[in-house]
């Protein structure tokens, strides 16, 4: 969650305004699942990888419900950025 945070803090100083909201979203779904699990502050690498892998077939789910334009590229991208993170131990 740490190089999540600060990857959100790049993008925005680059005012990279799309990958803001997508890491935005990707923490949001952190602070969820630690308050829905009652944890403190943290989660283990296994079950921020699990946050990780739910968020991202939640928008392979919803690529499915656009046909081919934009939403769908814009969902494409965003799984793009998700999945970067599935291959690195996150620290939260």
């Amino acid at each position: 969650m740490e190089r999540i945070a600060e990857d959100m803090k790049n993008a925005m100083k680059a005012k990279d305004k799309f990958r803001t909201g997508v890491l935005r979203m990707l923490l949001s779904e952190f602070k969820y699942a630690m308050t829905s699990d009652q944890r403190s502050s943290s989660l283990e690498d296994d079950h921020a990888l699990k946050v990780i892998s739910a968020y991202q077939k939640k928008l392979k789910k919803s690529l499915d419900a656009y046909p081919e334009g934009e939403k769908r590229t814009e969902i494409a991208q965003e799984i793009d950025i998700v999945e970067s993170y599935m291959g690195d131990s996150v620290k939260v």
